[in-house]
């Protein structure tokens, strides 16, 4: 309920994806928000967490949070946000975690994203020293012109210790040495009104693995199906820990 431009203040209750740091996850709860002055807003919720099985039980980690953001209405201009979050597990405290949000839209056709994760542990975390660690970091940039553009991106991500349940199975040693760094590059130019040729590389690397990929990719415009019907071509091929393929997919 509210949100919009007549009503500054916001509030959200039920299972929903939190709004103030999506980041944050899904909660059964509550969430309110204010917008302020000056294109400032700030917020906080309350709830408990689903678990991240297929049946979403919940009741076993229950989590509070407050985010704050800056986000100008005019084109340009920085803008970002933080957010923090207190979780326990069955009562017991678990997760210290801090988001940071940083974005720099249209500086002369460059955009430059950036997005931290800082969590904080003590002495009682298994595999983690106590003080602040890293545990994901997202820089992109992209440039576009009016018939061309690129875009690049590097993200480095780390497991951190919890008591709640992760997602996927990972060994115990990978809290103290597991790290994975992912790297991107998608270019594209429009060579006619109507065609549109993209490429996109990629590279992953973790402390015992490694794999990477590639597609070359056509966008046609009412050359199939008549006015209004878009098509696209692509050549693919990808190697990882427990593939290797080549590809075409028609659309």
């Amino acid at each position: 309920h509210g949100g919009d431009r007549f009503h500054p203040f916001s509030w959200e209750a039920g299972r929903f994806l939190q709004r103030g740091v999506p980041s944050f996850g899904l909660i059964d709860g509550a969430e309110v928000s204010w917008r302020l002055a000056d294109h400032h807003r700030v917020g906080a919720s309350v709830g408990w967490m689903p678990e991240t099985d297929a049946e979403l039980s919940t009741g076993s980690d229950f989590q509070i949070a407050a985010h704050y953001d800056y986000d100008p209405l005019q084109l340009g201009g920085w803008r970002g946000g933080l957010g923090v979050q207190k979780t326990w597990h069955d009562g017991e405290e678990d997760r210290e975690l801090m988001v940071l949000r940083l974005e720099r839209p249209m500086l002369r056709g460059l955009d430059v994203r950036a997005t931290a994760w800082v969590d904080q542990y003590d002495d009682a975390d298994f595999g983690k020293d106590a003080g602040s660690e890293l545990t994901l970091a997202d820089v992109r940039l992209s440039h576009r012109q009016e018939d061309s553009g690129w875009s690049t991106g590097l993200r480095q991500w780390r497991y951190p210790s919890l008591l709640r349940q992760q997602a996927g199975e990972f060994r115990e040693t990978d809290l103290f040495e597991g790290e994975t760094t992912r790297f991107d590059l998608r270019p594209w130019i429009r060579l006619r009104p109507d065609l549109r040729l993209s490429a996109r590389l990629d590279h992953w690397q973790s402390e015992d693995r490694d794999g990477s990929g590639g597609e070359l990719r056509i966008d046609a415009t009412e050359w199939i199906g008549g006015p209004g019907a878009r098509s696209s071509a692509t050549v693919y091929r990808r190697t990882g820990s427990f593939v290797e393929l080549t590809g075409i997919r028609l659309d």
